[in-house]
């Protein structure tokens, strides 16, 4: 069984996004809705601020990366965007609840696999599809 963040971890992750100029109250609603362990291997050690490892030498951002990266976006709603690196989902999952309508595509077949598995269990569609992403979706 992997271990769970606590509740005070979780509202220390979203304290740090909050306190980010980097960081909309959007994006950080979003994250706040999305707990980083739905989306761990089991037996995985939760690093609330940091990068964690997902397994196949590959890992979660860490949210500072996640929240930016989804703010330079600029999304608005219904914008379709193609993730290249799909890995656990939460990337993906982040994308969905900004309102944008994500086509991710895995290299590794057990990281595609995981990462529609994760989106399922949360009641997310899981557009994913496992290649290396050179023609695109």
């Amino acid at each position: 069984m992997f271990t769970l963040s606590n509740e005070k971890d979780h509202k220390i992750m979203i304290n740090h996004l909050l306190g980010e100029k980097a960081c909309s109250p959007q994006v950080v609603q979003v994250m706040d809705q999305l707990r980083r362990e739905w989306f761990l291997p089991n037996g995985t050690l939760m690093q609330n601020l940091r990068p964690n490892a997902i397994g196949h030498n590959q890992t979660m951002s860490a949210p500072f990366i996640v929240a930016s990266m989804t703010e330079l976006l600029e999304l608005s709603g219904g914008e379709k965007v193609l993730e290249i690196g799909s890995g656990c989902g939460y990337q993906t999952a982040v994308l969905i609840g900004m309102g944008a309508d994500v086509y991710s595509v895995e290299y590794i077949p057990e990281l595609a696999e995981f990462g529609r598995k994760n989106l399922t269990n949360i009641g997310l569609c899981s557009n994913i599809k496992c290649g290396d992403g050179y023609f695109g979706w």
